[in-house]
């Protein structure tokens, strides 16, 4: 695992994918690991909880992201979350932050985990995992690697950095759900995927009732409060593989991928019910809301992502002429 100029040159983007990818490809070419994988600290806590369900549909969209789980070998990611949550008890964890890695012998197989620390040397970026390390002895290889790190961390850091700058841009500052320019991207990759895997998916058109009056009788200070507690509300309501986004004023939309006509129903209807039961307080004042919500469903509905927003946002204003605080679906 010599040190070349290669691993200044190798570095050709900021993106963090790009980065993460050569990170693993050089470990994986300078050693005999069986498997190198990496994952984001902030996000571990998150990935170790999340069901096989979840975590592919996280996967197959990675790409819209920040990286939190990558791998150099493909694998099956739920067998290696689940080892994962086998190794890093608390007291690994902690040892982990203490010491920046941690080794495991068995008959069968020798791993090591490393941190990778940030240029500043507080909180960790994330984790490189090495499998099947080389001849039994992983905790040798540690200063090499460390210092391998050493070199690249700052690449990793600018390139999360990055990342997450740019995110920022597609993120709504007052609910932080993402916003209408990140819209069309995520709809192209749903339908791009829901194509591949012969599935479905669900896109939700949401508003919110008589808003116009909270704003004129209370003020628009309440009225911006209210919205920032709706697009919580919104968020608790659906996966972490879901996308919520404020699509303008107090217009909202959900894509929910991997779902059909009858599971969009019933998250739509699960989000219309905390809306009207939940009793809003907003500096003192106490606020009722109800949502009237549209549901169209790819491809059952539309075939573009220009039509399956529309076709939900046609079924939303259908529900408001007819009664308002309603679950609409659009017509096949």
């Amino acid at each position: 695992m010599g040190q070349n100029l290669s691993i200044f040159e190798m570095f050709s983007k900021l993106e963090a994918q790009h980065i993460i990818e050569r990170v693993l490809n050089y470990f994986g070419n300078k050693s005999e690991f069986g498997n190198v994988h990496w994952i984001r600290w902030k996000d571990l806590p998150k990935l170790l909880e999340m069901d096989e369900r979840t975590l592919t549909m996280e996967m197959e969209s990675a790409a819209l992201r920040t990286p939190r789980f990558m791998s150099l070998h493909e694998i099956n990611p739920m067998d290696f979350l689940l080892t994962l949550r086998e190794e890093l008890t608390p007291e690994l964890i902690n040892q982990l932050i203490k010491n920046k890695f941690f080794t495991k012998n068995t008959h069968q197989k020798s791993s090591l985990c490393v941190c990778v620390m940030p240029f500043d040397g507080l909180n960790p970026l994330g984790l490189l995992y090495f499998e099947k390390c080389p001849r039994g002895e992983p905790e040798k290889l540690v200063p090499q690697i460390l210092e391998t790190l050493r070199l690249m961390v700052r690449f990793i850091e600018f390139g999360l950095i990055f990342w997450d700058s740019k995110n920022l841009t597609m993120m709504d500052d007052l609910t932080e759900l993402y916003n209408q320019r990140f819209l069309p991207l995520v709809l192209e990759n749903e339908i791009s995927r829901s194509k591949r895997k012969n599935q479905s998916f669900c896109c939700l058109f949401m508003d919110l009732d008589y808003f116009k009056k909270i704003n004129d009788t209370k003020g628009h200070w309440i009225g911006s409060k209210l919205l920032t507690e709706v697009g919580q509300l919104l968020k608790s309501s659906i996966r972490s593989c879901d996308f919520g986004f404020r699509y303008g004023g107090d217009e909202f939309v959900v894509v929910l991928p991997y779902t059909d006509i009858n599971g969009g129903q019933v998250v739509a209807e699960r989000i219309r019910k905390t809306i009207e039961e939940t009793c809003f307080m907003i500096d003192g004042h106490q606020v009722q809301l109800t949502i009237s919500i549209g549901l169209a469903a790819y491809p059952l509905h539309a075939s573009t992502k220009e039509e399956i927003i529309q076709l939900a946002d046609h079924a939303m204003y259908f529900g408001k002429r007819k009664c308002r605080n309603i679950v609409y679906v659009a017509n096949s």
